[in-house]
């Protein structure tokens, strides 16, 4: 080994990470990974298998051997298998003193801060069928990490002399892929979790048979808090990076008022809105939560477009109700395969193409309580027990954006399928396709502007 190549990155959660464990427990279906010392934290392999991903798809054998003899090979043969010349670290989070908190540590849980990471946040979530109803075990959740919250991690990569070209290209290729939109991690990526932006990036590149550089290696430790990055100069600033994604745009606003449920009551309504806090990086650097933040999660976006994509692209290639031999299922829409994936067993399975972030809204909205009863058809009178009340938000007046990105390969060969999510993505803008709960009581109709490519669609 004559060169090594070391960086160490710093990322904020854009949305909430969702990095679980695979198991469940009695809080929640599904826990995320924690450290330690009882913090979220993001395992080395989930980002590696990331980046490696960004990589390798859609390489010429050429380029996919270059990528290989920097990030490993298995095969069947052992001759033609080798590991990898680049390490990566897990991903600590940063505390509210800006220290990353990786290794044993003392953690006062009475910190205002730390206390917050006691209870982390549950989102509710449930399918639903076609015919507007909860599908049979639809029903799960899930725990995340706040938005806003940052982590530290580090990269390390060994070189030769005779390949050190080659290995600083694909360095510094791995270097630009975080900014690549589709570096998200964790799971539910495709369901609004998972986006992080890059805080700051540092790099060293050390050649090992210069005795200095050698000295300075070998003083570095593997603490992500090592006085090494302090006198590093070498900040590298990552601008975003050209990609083929179809970038679509819808600028709304709320007719009036919106529903999106946090599955729980409180002591003033049986149905509430779904709030969350974040954290916020005020300009000393110094994270502070700001609570009850509204969210427009993109789950429940994703699940609108998802049926009404199924309806247009039936209805473009004349699957109609009156030939249901003809008519497919929802879940076997040739649309909804292409845009949003299938969970089908063994190779047939296919994950979403298309990437909806949440949205986080302003707090200071105006709240209505509106109070309901169910009434006996035949009696005209209350039934019974049939008394409830939601809180719901009133946003006329308030603008939102919500961003869509497709990948390049959505749309290639399938007949109707962009024609379908552009027409869903219009019923939105003209208050057709009504988002959240309480649909068919007049909430959620939203009126806007769609661009595809920043270019503006007539409606």
């Amino acid at each position: 080994m004559d060169n090594v190549f070391l960086a160490q990155i710093i990322i904020e959660a854009k949305t909430p990470l969702a990095v679980g464990t695979g198991d469940k427990n009695v809080i929640t279906d599904q826990p995320v990974s924690l450290d330690v010392n009882g913090l979220p934290y993001i395992p080395a392999t989930s980002i590696a298998g990331v980046i490696r991903h960004l990589m390798s798809d859609k390489l010429s054998k050429d380029q996919l051997d270059k990528v290989d003899q920097v990030f490993g090979k298995q095969t069947d043969s052992i001759n033609d298998s080798f590991g990898s010349r680049l390490i990566f670290s897990s991903a600590h989070m940063i505390g509210h003193d800006g220290k990353v908190k990786d290794g044993l540590q003392n953690i006062n849980y009475q910190n205002t801060f730390y206390n917050n990471f006691k209870d982390l946040p549950i989102r509710q979530h449930v399918r639903i069928s076609n015919k507007g109803a909860a599908e049979h075990r639809g029903k799960f959740d899930n725990q995340v990490v706040y938005k806003g919250a940052r982590f530290c991690f580090e990269l390390e990569m060994s070189s030769d002399a005779e390949t050190f070209k080659q290995h600083k290209e694909v360095w510094e290729k791995v270097i630009t892929s975080l900014n690549n939109p589709l570096f998200r991690l964790g799971g539910g990526t495709r369901k609004g979790y998972g986006e992080v932006g890059v805080i700051s990036v540092k790099t060293e590149e050390l050649d090992l048979t210069k005795s200095e550089h050698l000295k300075q290696y070998l003083s570095k430790t593997s603490s992500l808090n090592n006085d090494f990055w302090i006198t590093t100069e070498n900040d590298v600033k990552t601008a975003s990076i050209s990609t083929n994604l179809q970038h679509y745009r819808l600028e709304l606003e709320p007719d009036d008022f919106f529903l999106f449920s946090s599955g729980f009551e409180s002591d003033d309504a049986d149905i509430t809105y779904l709030t969350e806090s974040v954290i916020e990086w005020d300009a000393a650097e110094k994270p502070v939560f700001a609570e009850h933040k509204i969210v427009i999660p993109s789950s429940s976006v994703k699940g609108a477009i998802l049926h009404r994509v199924a309806f247009h692209y039936n209805r473009l290639n004349k699957f109609f109700a009156d030939s249901l031999e003809k008519l497919p299922d929802t879940a076997d829409n040739k649309a909804v395969i292409a845009l949003f994936g299938n969970s089908a067993d063994g190779d047939q399975g296919q994950r979403g193409k298309v990437l909806i972030s949440d949205l986080f809204l302003q707090s200071n909205l105006l709240k209505k309580l509106l109070n309901h009863v169910s009434i006996d058809r035949f009696t005209g009178g209350a039934i019974a027990g049939a008394l409830y009340s939601e809180e719901i938000v009133y946003g006329k007046g308030n603008s939102l954006v919500l961003d869509i990105l497709a990948e390049p390969d959505t749309f290639s060969e399938k007949h109707n399928v962009e024609e379908a999510l552009t027409l869903a993505l219009k019923d939105i803008c003209t208050g057709m396709l009504p988002l959240g709960g309480g649909t068919m009581r007049g909430h959620g109709c939203f009126s806007g502007k769609l661009f595809i490519n920043d270019k503006e669609v007539e409606l």
